[in-house]
Parts: C-alpha cells; sequence; structure tokens
C-alpha cells in the first residue's frame, strides 16, 4: 500500500454485525455454561483424555474449565437479572437457578480478582476459606478438590450442585428451546393470516 493510498478504501469492508437478542445472548451463556461443566466432567470420568507426558496439563485443563464454567454461569445470571420476566421462563426454574446460581457471581470474582494489589472501585474480593466438613475438605475459592465427577469442590461450591440448575434453564432457554420457538412463533404467524378474499361476481 502506498503512502498516499486511504487505508479504508483499500481494505475489505467487514460485514455489519447482526447482533443478538437478550434471549440469544442468555442461550449463548448457558449453552457454553454447559458444554465447559460437560467437558470437565468427561475428563475427571475418563471418557474424555489428554494424552501428555506433563501431569500438570491435566489439571490445568480441568481449571481452566471450571473457571469457564464459573465466566459463562455468571454471566447468564447477570442477564436474567437485567431483563427480568422478559423470557417467560417458569417460575420454579428461575427462582432456583437464581437461588443456586447468586453465590457463583462471588466465586468468580475472586478467581478473577482475588490477587489484585487494587481496584478502581476500591472494593477488593479477597479468597477466604470454605469448609465442606461432609467431605473433610477445606479449600479458598481459586483452588478446586476433585473427588469424583460428581464432587467439584470450589470455595464454598460443589460445582455440580450448580450445574443443576443451569441445565435445567438450558431446556428451557437454551438455543433448542429458543429453536422451537420460533418455529412456534412461525407457524402461528401463517395460521393468523387473513384468508383470501371470497370472489363475489361469480
Amino acid at each position: 500500500m502506498s503512502d498516499n493510498e486511504d487505508p479504508e478504501r483499500s481494505s475489505p469492508q467487514l460485514p455489519q454485525h447482526p447482533g443478538t437478542t437478550p434471549a440469544q445472548s442468555f442461550a449463548m451463556m448457558l449453552e457454553q455454561s454447559c458444554k465447559s461443566f460437560e467437558a470437565l466432567q468427561s475428563l475427571i470420568s475418563g471418557r474424555t483424555k489428554i494424552i501428555s507426558t506433563d501431569f500438570d496439563v491435566g489439571s490445568t485443563v480441568q481449571t481452566a474449565l471450571a473457571q469457564s464454567f464459573l465466566f459463562y454461569t455468571s454471566r447468564s445470571y447477570r442477564i436474567l437479572r437485567s431483563v427480568k420476566g422478559a423470557f417467560g421462563l417458569p417460575r420454579d426454574v428461575r427462582k432456583e437457578f437464581e437461588r443456586v446460581v447468586a453465590p457463583v457471581v462471588t466465586v468468580r470474582d475472586v478467581n478473577e480478582h482475588g490477587f489484585d494489589i487494587s481496584r478502581a472501585s476500591g472494593k477488593v474480593s479477597k479468597p477466604s476459606m470454605h469448609a465442606h466438613s461432609e467431605h473433610s475438605a477445606a479449600l479458598d475459592e481459586t483452588s478446586m478438590i476433585i473427588l469424583d465427577e460428581h464432587t467439584i469442590l470450589m470455595g464454598p461450591l460443589n460445582l455440580c450442585d450448580v450445574y443443576k440448575p443451569v441445565e435445567a434453564m438450558r431446556a428451557v432457554a437454551g438455543f433448542q428451546a429458543l429453536f422451537w420457538q420460533d418455529r412456534l412463533q412461525s407457524e402461528l404467524s401463517h395460521t393468523r393470516q387473513d384468508p383470501p378474499p371470497v370472489r363475489t361476481d361469480l
């Protein structure tokens, strides 16, 4: 490109991003959350294997998947709280989702900012110890103890207990649910069209 050439005119024009509706954004976060957790469970159970001579690779991938689960779950919670009532969700599913998922936001915040020196807001989320007496374990929000595929501890949470309401919410608000809702609305719109006019000049 010459010095006098306009870079905007020479570069290809990118298509405009179509954007997403709140329902689509919510569904995307739910899908990614569940996929992260299901991949983690698959690794723990041995259904999926990582072939590496480095032992740390497996634990690093497991931690990354757990943190991904926290991130997408927190994002879905915040979307739901910002547009409460907009999705027409079953009340029992929404209430259980909010009850179980609310603590995830705090754990995720500690994971992201727990070792910050300071924050612009002045608030610093520091790790703290949490006991799981039934498992004789204690750990903070940035640590993870995996006992089996159904007992994945992180701070005060058992991630398996968090996954259940997230998966239930995906069943009613994930991509598959949106697909059938859109299809039903499309079929209803066709049936509601005015019938063709009846000729009276015959």
